[in-house]
This record gives structure tokens, C-alpha cells and sequence, in this order.
């Protein structure tokens, strides 16, 4: 993955390493792990920097070729895939190395999760964060809420925001996150009870868009 530049290459190999991960079990020291991590952080920024030279390529090029402009959304498409896959492989992180993670955990919220769930990030920056989300509650659940329970107000506060959302993996991932929240928190949930129905009822109604049928 160091040698490739292809956002659709990375894409795939990403998804290898998400299942190596997944199968390996916890093989990695601490140090190891912050390797592994700060390795995930390189990814994310060179995709950045791709996605920047792609911007930069935009504007040197002719406003009258609109087929050159698809192409470019397009690669920066690709590159916000590749973000959310970066998420994947470190929410396999979390399910092979529980508690070891904390620290990985945290570091995200801090620089990451919050600056994903913004409104003027894209539909997939916010599928990243709540991916990230969904993934420290499957996994990481018990050690966060102990550290701080800031995280599980920060946390609904995100989901319940993009449980309507009118994109449906974004509404998808978020609803998700709630009900894994609430398998957690057992009785801690039922301060969030009234208004999570009333928002589950609203997500029910959200009309269908241009995805297809079946996701819908």
C-alpha cells in the first residue's frame, strides 16, 4: 500500500488488510499497534494530498471541458472511499485488540471524529466518523464510557443528528450506532429513550432518494 497511488488499488488492498486484521487476533504489541495506527494516519493524509492535487489540477484545466470536471469529482470520490476503508481497517483494530485501542480510540475523537461529523464535511466524510463511531461502541464500549462519559453524549448527539439523515448509508450507519448504544448502556440508555423514538420514527419516514430500492 506505501507504493501504490491508485485510489481503487488501495481501496481493495485496504479491504485484504481489514481482513487480516479481523482473523489475526491480538498479535501486536503497544508499540506496534501506535505503528499500525500512525501507518492508518499516513494513508489518510496522502490521500488528502491527492485529493488537493486533484483541486489544483481542476483549475488549471479549461472551464469548457465538463467531462474533465466529472473525471476529477470522481477521483476525489474514490479518495473519500478510501478514507472510509482506512476506518474500516482500524474498526478491525479495535474488534482484534480491545482495550489495548483505548489510546487509538481517543486520538481519533480528538482529531478526527469530531472535524468528519461537521455539516460542511461530504456524505462519506460523515459515513467515516459515524463508521468510527459505530466501532468504538461494538468494541470499545466499556473502556470508554469509564474514561469519560462525555464520549456517550458526543457520541448520540453525532447518531441522533444523522439518524434522518437523507442519505441512506449515512441514516444507516447512524441508526446502527443507536442500537448498538443502547445494547451498551442497558438502563444508562433510558435518559436518551424518549427522543430516540421519536427520531427512529422520523428516520422510518425519510423518503426514498436515488439509491436503489433494495438499500433503501
Amino acid at each position: 500500500m506505501d507504493d501504490e497511488s491508485d485510489s481503487e488499488v488501495l481501496i481493495e488492498q485496504g479491504k485484504s488488510m481489514q481482513k487480516v486484521v479481523e482473523e489475526s487476533g491480538p498479535i501486536m504489541t503497544q508499540e506496534e499497534l501506535q505503528a499500525f495506527y500512525k501507518k492508518c494516519l499516513n494513508h489518510l493524509q496522502e490521500s488528502e494530498v491527492r485529493k488537493q492535487l486533484t483541486d489544483t489540477h481542476k483549475d488549471e484545466e479549461d472551464d469548457e471541458e465538463p467531462e474533465i470536471d466529472q473525471i476529477i469529482e470522481e477521483d476525489k470520490d474514490k479518495e473519500d472511499d478510501f478514507h472510509v476503508q482506512i476506518a474500516e481497517i482500524i474498526g478491525a483494530l479495535f474488534s482484534s485488540h480491545g482495550e489495548s485501542t483505548v489510546s487509538i480510540a481517543k486520538d481519533l475523537y480528538d482529531n478526527f471524529i469530531i472535524k468528519s461529523l461537521m455539516p460542511n464535511m461530504n456524505n462519506k466524510m460523515h459515513k467515516f466518523g459515524l463508521f468510527l463511531i459505530c466501532d468504538i461502541i461494538d468494541h470499545l464500549g466499556s473502556f470508554i464510557y469509564e474514561n469519560d462519559q462525555n464520549f456517550v453524549n458526543v457520541f448520540y448527539e453525532a447518531l441522533h443528528k444523522y439518524a434522518t439523515d437523507p442519505v441512506v448509508y449515512v441514516r444507516h450507519a447512524a441508526v446502527y450506532g443507536i442500537g448498538q448504544l443502547a445494547i451498551r448502556l442497558k438502563q444508562g440508555f433510558m435518559a436518551y429513550l424518549e427522543q430516540t423514538l421519536v427520531v427512529l420514527n422520523t428516520a422510518l419516514n425519510v423518503k426514498q432518494g436515488d439509491e436503489e430500492r433494495n438499500a433503501y
